[in-house]
């Protein structure tokens, strides 16, 4: 059972998370014409940092029921950081299509995981509001660099 102190520590860690891809992704265009291409590097690498930070949570249930999930979390969460590493090598659009999707494919491996009981009721629901954000932000500054 996890504490209420624990559930509002996710619930604001988590939030906070999402102001680095809201300030220069959704408001991008506010910045000044200068520093756009540095703010879309950042964005790029931020989103590969947190992607790769996130698919270390996939580790546990192979920990917690071996039997049950032998390596598959193990196993995709070294490939979601090889894919993050990966778009930190990349030009920033592509970048950004390889962690969009590794976000989504995140989200899918955790809703399974979710249903399999291995998380609190309230993550599955957090999860799905930080991944759509977070892509949201994604095409938001894709369109911004498509304009």
């Amino acid at each position: 059972m996890v504490s209420g102190t624990v559930k509002l520590n996710v619930q604001t860690y988590s939030v906070l998370g999402l102001i680095p891809f809201l300030a220069l992704g959704a408001l991008f265009p506010l910045w000044p014409e200068i520093h756009q291409d540095r703010i879309q590097q950042s964005f790029a690498q931020y989103a590969a940092i947190i992607l790769a930070f996130m698919a270390g949570a996939l580790w546990l249930p192979s920990i917690i029921d071996s039997e049950k999930f032998p390596q598959q979390g193990t196993t995709i969460a070294i490939l979601l950081s090889l894919i993050a590493f990966l778009a930190m090598l990349l030009p920033t659009s592509p970048a950004l299509v390889l962690t969009a999707s590794g976000f989504l494919l995140l989200l899918a491996i955790e809703t399974f995981q979710s249903w399999m009981r291995l998380y609190p009721g309230w993550y599955g629901s957090l999860r799905i509001m930080l991944t759509s954000c977070v892509v949201f932000c994604h095409l938001l500054l894709g369109v911004w660099l498509w304009l």
